[in-house]
């Protein structure tokens, strides 16, 4: 894909030459340490770090253009010979580039998420053992492996990196997947890393005391976990949890005269 195709009707513009816009892109990385030659490479601002410290090296990798933000400018090195965008916010235009350069992989295939302190992985490996048998080509993501086609990889976190779920998704769905069930973590929820995407169902387990080092309180955590279920068409959560019937009770309410929540009881 041109840059020009990627970058047409977004507040994308060139610091470098008007020409710049002729380059070819051949995939999006956000992690210099998984750049491939001719990517574009997009600096994000994260909670523990900085992509714009990161410029010179994925210039050296091999990046065939680097997408800034315009107040971060002064972090460009000094001589580089590829091309150089701006935007206001580079997080924020994150999903629209991956749709336009991947597509929309969650309208290809049966997208599936399960959220919640435990039960994840059970429930997932459940689901891709049932699913199986009624003859799905199903994929896995989750906190122990990712597995699809008979292969399998070992995972490194329990919800992959947006960019890592758009490129493996548009991958999957290219050769014939027809359901993926992901775990998807709130740190996953809350950076983003499955934005753009649409679920055709999401699952609750449940909410216990976990990661409050990270979100501060059990309220937090539990917004985190809820925001599945904007992205999800059918939600399904379990009631042995005081926050399963919460979500449930505010799902109803909210959807009112359309489809709700399916509420499961052990």
């Amino acid at each position: 894909m041109l840059m020009r195709e990627l970058v047409d009707g977004l507040a994308i513009e060139s610091l470098t030459k008007e020409k710049d816009i002729s380059t070819e892109i051949k995939g999006i990385s956000i992690d210099t340490r998984q750049l491939e030659p001719d990517e574009l490479f997009i600096a994000l601002v994260g909670h523990d770090s900085d992509g714009h410290r990161y410029l010179e090296e994925a210039a050296r990798s091999g990046a065939a253009a680097l997408l800034v933000e315009k107040s971060k400018k002064d972090k460009l090195p000094s001589e580089l010979d590829i091309p150089v965008f701006a935007c206001r916010n580079s997080r924020e235009l994150l999903s629209e580039l991956l749709q336009k350069f991947y597509g929309d992989p969650s309208e290809r295939l049966r997208l599936i998420g399960i959220t919640g302190t435990n039960g994840k992985t059970t429930t997932t490996h459940l689901l891709e053992s049932i699913f199986k048998t009624a003859g799905e080509t199903t994929g896995l993501i989750g906190t122990i492996v990712r597995r699809f086609a008979g292969r399998a990889w070992k995972a490194d976190r329990t919800t992959p990196s947006v960019v890592e779920n758009y490129r493996c998704l548009s991958e999957w769905a290219d050769r014939g997947c027809t359901v993926a069930i992901m775990e998807v973590s709130s740190h996953g929820l809350e950076q983003g890393r499955v934005e753009g995407l649409s679920f055709a169902a999401g699952g609750f387990t449940n909410l216990s005391r976990d990661h409050l080092d990270y979100h501060k309180n059990m309220e937090q955590y539990y917004r985190a976990k809820r925001k599945l279920f904007e992205q999800s068409d059918k939600k399904i959560a379990c009631s042995d949890d005081d926050y399963g019937l919460r979500l449930a009770e505010e799902l109803s309410a909210k959807t009112a005269g359309k489809q709700g929540i399916t509420v499961l009881k052990s």
